[in-house]
């Protein structure tokens, strides 16, 4: 069987945030969460299951131009794809990291565990 491997996308943004307690980027299945302990990877506060994303981001910088913000990093949570304890948003590919930083970014493990 062939083992997932890691995308090279490495961030998603959006106009249009929705809730903490449905993202990507919240501690998905831990007991925290369970519990009703809504943390975000981004980091911050602890945050409600019903609170929009307020992680804003300038997803483009226009050269001598206004800062174009609006932009959030929420990205639906689909059961599969959590990113909590994963290290996967550096801007750095991880064909281009050194052995170290693989390590350290975990990019010698899935997202997605395989099927047994």
């Amino acid at each position: 069987m062939r083992m997932a491997v890691k995308p090279s996308l490495l961030l998603t943004v959006t106009r249009k945030p929705q809730t903490c307690g449905t993202c990507r980027h919240a501690n998905q299945r831990t007991v925290d969460f369970a519990e009703g302990h809504i943390f975000c990877q981004r980091g911050g506060s602890p945050r409600g299951y019903d609170q929009l994303c307020d992680q804003e981001f300038v997803a483009c910088r226009i050269r001598f131009g206004p800062v174009e913000p609006g932009y959030f990093l929420y990205e639906p949570y689909d059961g599969t794809n959590c990113t909590w304890d994963y290290r996967g948003d550096y801007r750095i590919l991880a064909d281009d990291a050194d052995e170290s930083m693989r390590e350290e970014m975990k990019a010698h493990k899935p997202l997605i565990p395989p099927n047994v």
